[in-house]
């Protein structure tokens, strides 16, 4: 059986001396430690950035910006996931608010599925044996997935004019809305990235020479199938956003309470689209930018910070600042101590009534 010796970097045949001498601890330790640094930078450096020159190949500051930067983000992303998973049921009673929650887990979900795929392709990339029909498929995952994150965006964007230029009554129903959200936030992404690896990848230009699982930038400019859709859907947030400022500060949206709810749900998702849209159009613009420039370290460094911190700012903008989300814990909140003074109370009473009971 054929194996590699990790202690001496020697190829050995035998298994059955690899069980009979084991390394000692200290070597261990050692082993451990280089895999961690050796992935903390495949993970860094070959692929959170767009395309990695080599001088920056080996930038320990660029390294733990982008390691810390990802962890958060990827954390932030689960716990806006639970965040939702728990207030899923309250919202659901008015369908704006159904719609937008709909459109943040989706765009929670397909930034941690494009991180988790990232991951994935450093490990390919990793590896001493190249393996090019599993880094093209990394690949692929990781370009549908990032599209699809910013297509759904586009989608929360599309509600967000729906509701504001009609008059509230009326209209679409939630399945056919929801059927829309889905075909534009899963089908435009599949249908760019399909005709994009079937177009470049019998030529042999989808992925990058250096071994790296991502989007080909010389010669085929593969990567522009990702950057175009992208800002261009910032560009039309950009403008939905206006028109909407325009008809909500001309209508005055007055009486009932279904009204007010659906005003408010509409600012939450113009205020997500206000700060997010801008976050991502920047952070994308930057990443252009080490095309550009690839020999700038600012820009890397900036575009590092930005791109790993995307989760963050959709739990804070997405989830955690809407006030429907603060009544629902609030309600879970006192609920758990009213619970918990109960069964207090409950033991007190039976702790004295055990004691009355004494001679």
């Amino acid at each position: 059986m054929e194996s590699w010796d990790f202690i001496n970097g020697n190829d050995t045949r035998n298994s059955s001396s690899m069980r009979s001498n084991s390394p000692p601890p200290e070597s261990v330790s050692s082993i451990l430690l280089q895999s961690l640094e050796t992935i903390t930078r495949r993970l860094t450096n070959d692929t959170f950035n767009i395309e990695t020159p080599s001088i920056l190949r080996d930038d320990p500051g660029l390294a733990i910006v982008t390691y810390i930067g990802v962890g958060i983000s990827m954390v932030s992303l689960v716990i806006c996931l639970i965040i939702e998973a728990v207030v899923w049921r309250k919202i659901r009673k008015n369908n704006t608010s159904y719609l937008r929650h709909v459109s943040i887990v989706n765009i929670a979900v397909s930034l941690l599925t494009a991180n988790i795929w990232f991951i994935i392709g450093a490990a390919i990339s990793d590896a001493e044996e190249k393996n090019p029909p599993a880094c093209s498929a990394a690949t692929f995952f990781v370009h549908f997935f990032y599209l699809a994150l910013f297509f759904w965006m586009l989608a929360s964007a599309l509600l967000l004019l729906y509701r504001a230029v009609s008059v509230f009554e009326g209209g679409l129903s939630k399945r056919s809305m929801l059927a829309l959200g889905f075909c534009l936030g899963y089908g435009a992404p599949l249908i760019i990235a399909t005709i994009t690896i079937a177009v470049t990848a019998a030529k042999g230009t989808y992925i990058q020479d250096t071994g790296v699982c991502w989007l080909n930038w010389e010669p085929s400019r593969t990567l522009l199938a990702f950057v175009i859709p992208a800002l261009l859907i910032v560009v039309i947030n950009f403008m939905i956003l206006l028109v909407v400022m325009y008809k909500m500060l001309r209508r005055r949206v007055a009486g009932d309470a279904t009204q007010a709810g659906e005003k408010h749900v509409l600012v939450v998702i113009a205020r997500s689209l206000a700060v997010l849209t801008p976050f991502f159009g920047l952070t994308w613009s930057l990443g252009v930018g080490t095309l550009v420039d690839p020999n700038n370290t600012a820009i890397h460094y900036s575009f590092a910070f930005f791109n790993s911190l995307q989760g963050f700012f959709i739990l804070v903008f997405g989830t955690l600042l809407d006030k429907k989300v603060h009544g629902v814990f609030s309600v879970c909140f006192l609920t758990v101590i009213f619970l918990l003074n109960a069964k207090s109370n409950l033991e007190h009473q039976n702790l004295s009534s055990d004691i009355s009971k004494l001679p």
